[in-house]
């Protein structure tokens, strides 16, 4: 709790948004695959969501399948 601070310019995206941001996770925007997931390429602007600046980005899907990442992922909260 006490490094929370550190977050306070962290968006979350709704699933919704985030297939926006993906063009639906298309084969076409994978980046690259690893231990933790996938990567897709993406754009957010306010046509993900009203006031955003544009900007490309990059969305990791975790590998529910994999273990490697579930820890890092959890150590992000801790």
């Amino acid at each position: 709790a006490k490094n929370i601070s550190i977050y306070n310019n962290v968006i979350a995206f709704t699933l919704f948004e985030l297939e926006t941001i993906t063009k639906s996770f298309r084969a076409d925007y994978v980046l690259g695959e690893g231990g933790f997931g996938t990567v897709y390429k993406g754009y957010i602007d306010e046509n993900v969501r009203v006031g955003l600046k544009s900007l490309p980005v990059a969305v990791k899907v975790l590998n529910k399948d994999g273990h490697q990442g579930h820890r890092e992922w959890l150590l992000m909260y801790y």
